[in-house]
Formats: structure tokens, C-alpha cells, sequence
């Protein structure tokens, strides 16, 4: 096997192709010299390398010596006295900080204590549990007609004259002032269910501000009273009797409960989009803003719908453009025309002719043909024999084109 040695480095390869490859990509050249020459200068050294000299007292005290370490030491010690610095700044800070808390606590400390209105609060109190008793005394004479019997409710009574408070008694009565109108949501309810009209009052309540222990006790139970009954109501087959009822009934009642559902329905909607729209209330900026969107919106619409007519017009023109031109119609030819000579006769006349004698030899029966062509087809015409029957000849005439 061949082996192929590289010059510079004097490495062996098996192919010329790897040592191509190697002296374009890995070969690194001839600087160190051949190995077995290198072995044998081991021992020998150059004039150039410089010798081994004895340490002084301070290279052995200082055997690790950085000179960069200086620098180092003193922008450390730089770094850490301006951070000692910010520290300082802040400190100071936050001591000024804390002796302004302190300075608005005394003030806070000396201001003097604000009126008690506590004659308003049980003033609206008192109005809000008449106007409670007085929906559940409504709710129990439903209840009773409902049932056809006495229903069991609990009447608390509350003392109407509360004692005023002592701080109260001390002070001069307030000015009269001016009560604030406030909304009140009235209860409404889906279906025709008694459970569902007292848990929708029991809504109403809560939502307008009723917190009064006793009454919510209260609603609970002619809550679960109504639900009894309805419950003793379906088992004594009390709705079936009812349904067997209803088709005696005029649709036009039929029409009025449908209608009065619908308008339940709504007014429930119409009473939380109010309450919603008290909560987020938007400044006319936005609803500016918001009829300026819509009108960008739909001149928007308007362009885009102009702009695809005037594509589908376009269109419509293109190909308008490109249908292919109709053919010019024939001129109309007259009834009495006459047709033209050379339509009239398919063939002319030639006169006879002597034709030229190519094969003198050659013999010729008596009585041939004389082939004439024209450009309307090609026509044998019967020639008498010439002076000399014993030689003719086949001849084709061919008009140029």
C-alpha cells in the first residue's frame, strides 16, 4: 500500500485525497521541525534562553506579588465610601419622614371631635320598619287568602320612642336641612310563586339598606310558611284542579297574564340597568367620544360599500371591453346577378398539341387521352390521333398557381 507523506509536518496518508485535504484544513506546518531531531537537541541550549538567577530577600517575602492589586484595594475602598455616604442621605430622610408623622398625629390628636348624627340614623331607621311592617302585613293577608287559613307569623314589636343619647341631649338641635331624595327599588319578581314574591321583597329590602335582624328572621319564615303551603298545595292535587280550570278561561285572560309576565320581566331589566348605570356613570367626554366612534364607524361602512360598486362597475367595463367584435355582415347580393364565367364551366378547351417526344422509342396505342387541369378540378378530354398515331403521349397541363 502506498503511503503518501506531507512535507511540512511529515504525517502519512493512505489516499492522495486525504492528503490534499489535510494540507488544506488541519496541516499546521513545519515550525517545530522534524520529532527525531527535536529528541536529539534535548540536551543542548539555545544562547538566547535566559538563566536561573537567585531570589532576592524580597522576592522571597512577596512570592505572589500583584501590581494590579493596588488599584484594586483603592476602588473598593472608594466604592464603599460613597455607599456609606447614600446611607447616610437616607437616614436622614426617613428621620425627617418619621418626626413629620409624628407632628400630624398631635394635630390629628387636637382637632375636635365631629357632631353626632345619630338622631338622622334612627329617624330613617323608623321610617324603613314602618314601611317594613307595613309590607308584611300585606304579605300575610296574601298568605291568607292563598291558604284559605291563618298563618302563623311571629309580630315583633319595637318601641317607637328610642331614647335620645346623652351627647345628643347636651347639644342644640341642628338646623333643619334638606333630606336628600333617595331611590327606592321596589320588589319585583318572575312568575306568579308566593316564595319567589317574598324572596324578591327580601332582595328589595337588602338592596335599599335594610339590615334589621328581626326582619330578615322574619321574611326567612313566611319564606318557608309559603313554601309549606304550596307544598300541601301540590300534594291535595291543588294545581291539577286549577289546570283542569284553565281551559274554561278566555284566551283574551289568557293574553293579559302573558302580557303581565312580559311587563314583569322588563321592569326587572329597566330596575337593574338603573342600578347599574347609577354605579358607572359615563362623563360626556365619553359619550362623546362614543357618537364621534359611531359616526367614523359608519362613514367607514359607507366608503367601503362605495368603493366595492365602483370595483364591480369596473369589472362589469373590463369585460364589456374584452367581449370579441362581431363580424361585419356580407354585403347583400342582388336577385338577378349573374354567376361568373369561371363558376359557369368547370373545365376549359384547349386546342391540341404536339407534345415533345421524350421516349422516341416508346410505343403509343392509337387513340389517348390529354389530361387538362384547372382550379376547379381536373378534366380528361377524348383528343383525336395526330399525323403520327403511332406515337402519343400522356400529358398533364398544370396551371400555375
Amino acid at each position: 500500500m502506498d503511503a503518501f507523506k506531507c512535507s511540512d509536518c511529515h504525517m502519512t496518508f493512505g489516499t492522495v485525497g486525504l492528503l490534499q485535504k489535510h494540507k488544506r484544513k488541519f496541516c499546521v506546518g513545519g515550525s517545530l521541525g522534524d520529532p527525531d531531531n527535536l529528541l536529539l537537541r534535548k540536551g543542548l541550549y539555545s544562547a538566547d534562553t535566559p538563566r536561573q538567577r537567585p531570589l532576592s530577600p524580597d522576592d522571597r517575602e512577596y512570592p505572589h506579588y500583584n501590581p494590579n492589586q493596588e488599584a484594586q484595594l483603592r476602588q473598593l475602598a472608594e466604592n464603599h465610601g460613597r455607599q456609606m455616604e447614600y446611607l447616610q442621605i437616607k437616614n436622614r430622610d426617613l428621620e425627617k419622614q418619621r418626626e413629620d408623622i409624628r407632628r400630624r398625629l398631635e394635630q390629628l390628636g387636637q382637632r375636635v371631635p365631629g357632631k353626632d348624627n345619630s338622631a338622622d340614623l334612627l329617624a330613617e331607621l323608623r321610617a324603613q320598619e314602618e314601611r317594613n311592617q307595613k309590607s308584611l302585613n300585606d304579605l300575610r293577608r296574601q298568605l291568607f287568602e292563598m291558604g284559605q287559613k291563618r298563618v302563623n307569623v311571629i309580630e315583633v314589636e319595637k318601641p317607637m320612642n328610642y331614647p335620645q343619647p346623652i351627647i345628643q341631649q347636651s347639644l342644640p338641635p341642628p338646623p333643619p336641612q334638606e333630606k336628600e331624595r333617595k331611590s327606592y327599588i321596589y320588589p319585583v319578581y318572575y312568575g306568579s310563586s308566593l316564595v319567589a314574591e317574598i324572596s324578591a321583597m327580601r332582595q328589595a329590602y337588602l338592596q335599599n339598606g335594610g339590615n334589621e335582624r328581626d326582619v330578615l328572621d322574619q321574611l326567612s319564615q313566611m319564606q318557608a310558611e309559603a313554601q309549606r303551603i304550596e307544598d300541601e298545595m301540590k300534594n291535595s292535587n291543588y294545581d291539577n284542579r286549577h289546570r283542569e280550570k284553565k281551559p274554561d278561561l278566555s284566551g283574551k285572560m289568557n293574553m293579559i297574564e302573558m302580557e303581565n309576565d312580559r311587563l314583569h320581566k322588563e321592569l326587572m331589566l329597566l330596575q337593574e340597568q338603573n342600578f347599574l348605570s347609577q354605579n358607572k356613570r359615563k362623563s360626556d367626554r365619553e359619550d362623546e367620544l362614543e357618537r364621534e366612534l359611531q359616526r367614523l364607524r359608519e362613514e367607514q361602512l359607507r366608503k367601503m360599500l362605495e368603493l366595492q360598486n365602483e370595483i364591480a362597475l369596473l369589472k362589469q367595463r373590463a369585460l364589456w371591453e374584452r367581449r370579441p367584435e362581431p363580424l361585419p355582415a356580407p354585403p347583400p347580393q342582388p336577385k338577378n346577378a349573374e354567376m361568373p364565367w369561371l363558376l359557369q364551366r368547370p373545365y376549359v378547351d384547349v386546342e391540341p398539341m404536339q407534345p415533345y417526344d421524350q421516349y422516341p422509342n416508346r410505343y403509343v396505342p392509337t387513340g389517348h387521352h390529354t389530361w387538362v387541369s384547372t382550379q376547379h378540378g381536373k378534366m380528361s378530354r377524348q383528343v383525336p390521333p395526330t399525323a403520327r398515331p403511332e406515337r402519343d403521349y400522356n400529358v398533364d397541363i398544370d396551371e400555375p398557381d
